[in-house]
């Protein structure tokens, strides 16, 4: 009795959009810290400019999160590809 072939085309395929998700992610996230720090350069310690660059910290903070959770999941589907091709070579 021959082994059964997995395919694991679409676990790959989730990690590549998870890395392109997490290239897009960051990318933003550079751009929204420039963006405070050219704020904070320019307008300098303006109380509403203050609290905008608060607020884009909060956002730059949920970023991060989302980012962590995205290389979690990354990690989580290639175990889940290395576990496939053990079980199945």
């Amino acid at each position: 009795m021959g082994r059964q072939v997995i395919d694991t085309s679409d676990y790959e395929t989730l990690i590549g959009h998870l890395d392109t998700y997490i290239q897009d992610v960051e990318l933003n996230r550079d751009s929204m810290l420039r963006a405070a720090t050219d704020c904070s350069d320019n307008l300098g310690n303006d109380k509403l400019s203050m609290e905008a660059i608060g607020q884009l910290q909060e956002a730059l903070k949920s970023l991060g999160n989302s980012l962590e959770q995205a290389r979690e999941l990354k990690q989580k589907v290639r175990k889940k590809i290395e576990e496939i091709r053990e079980i199945h070579l």
